[in-house]
Parts: C-alpha cells; sequence; structure tokens
C-alpha cells in the first residue's frame, strides 16, 4: 500500500487548492496555507500549466520562490512545539530579531528552486537561506502538480530521493484520473 504521507511516505504537508479558490485539504506544514493560499493559484499554476519547453527552460533557469513553509528539522513529520521554538530562534538570528508583536504575525519566507519538471509536476528544491548563514539546505522540497480541480501542492522531506515523491504521487492520484 502506497502511503504519501509522513510516518511511511515522503511528504510532510500537503493542500489540494481549488481553481482561484480556498484549499479543500490542508495538513502537515501546509496547514497554515490559508495564510497565503490566495496567492498560491495565481503563482504556481503559470509554472505548470505552460508546456513548451522554452517556457520551462526559462522558470529552470530564472526562478526562484519564496513561500512561507515551515522548516523541517528535527523529524519529518507535522510540526511540532520544538521546532516550532527552533524556526523561530533561526528566523529571529536571521532577520537580526524581532518585536513581540511582530515575531507573533511574521514566516520566514523559504527560498525554493525549481529543479525539474515531468509530464504532469514541477519538484522544487528548498535552499539555503542566505550566503554565509551556516543553517545548510534543510533538503525538503515541493511537488506542484496541476489536477482537474486545481493545484496539488506536496511538501516532501528530503529522506526519500524526488524521484520516488514523484512517482508516488502520480501512483496515488492514477486510480482517480486526476
Amino acid at each position: 500500500k502506497d502511503n504519501l504521507l509522513y510516518p511511511k511516505g515522503p511528504g510532510s504537508g500537503a493542500a489540494q487548492i481549488l481553481n482561484n479558490s480556498k484549499s479543500t485539504l490542508r495538513v502537515g506544514t501546509l496547514s497554515a496555507i490559508d495564510s497565503w493560499e490566495s496567492n498560491a493559484y495565481s503563482l504556481f499554476m503559470p509554472l505548470v500549466s505552460d508546456g513548451r519547453a522554452e517556457f520551462r527552460e526559462n522558470v529552470l533557469r530564472d526562478c526562484m520562490l519564496h513561500l512561507p513553509i515551515p522548516l523541517n528539522t528535527q523529524s519529518p513529520m507535522a510540526i511540532s512545539l520544538d521546532s516550532i521554538e527552533y524556526q523561530r530562534k533561526i528566523e529571529n538570528q536571521l532577520l537580526g530579531g524581532l518585536d513581540d508583536e511582530t515575531d507573533s504575525c511574521h514566516t520566514l519566507k523559504r527560498p525554493f528552486k525549481p529543479l525539474f519538471y515531468t509530464d504532469s509536476s514541477l519538484y522544487c528544491t528548498s535552499m539555503p537561506f542566505q550566503d554565509g548563514v551556516e543553517y545548510g539546505s534543510p533538503d525538503d522540497g515541493l511537488i506542484i502538480r496541476p489536477t482537474k480541480l486545481g493545484l496539488f501542492i506536496l511538501h516532501v522531506t528530503g529522506n526519500f530521493p524526488p524521484t520516488y515523491s514523484l512517482n508516488l504521487l502520480e501512483r496515488c492520484f492514477q486510480p482517480f484520473g486526476l
């Protein structure tokens, strides 16, 4: 049996965004997608709907997505209280500290670089925050896939190769014709 989400699968979060509308599914690290999902459809759909080779080459070469997706710092499971506190510590160090009011509303936007396309999806890999900051790359990624209902976004851990995560997502969608 295929498992898409942790603990037996590569996904630490998932969201299904309806055509230019609200999400119908939000779990794990993407459970806070409400804060940015109004832009997610218009941001992601052009990246995955145009199949022209030249367009895709330009996306892979020139595009960088900055998204408020939590770090997977301690384990690939959905965010725990400890990892939230750890992420806040990193955010404060990276951003020079924030006052309490700003800190409660702030979400660090992490860079994700489009890495490769498949016939149906785009895989983006996380990148280091800044040059010279020694937090490294958390090695997680995003799979962005158009569906008949809109867009499906899967946040995956680095514990599985990208091709495994992509193939598993396709196997899970295949019976439904999505």
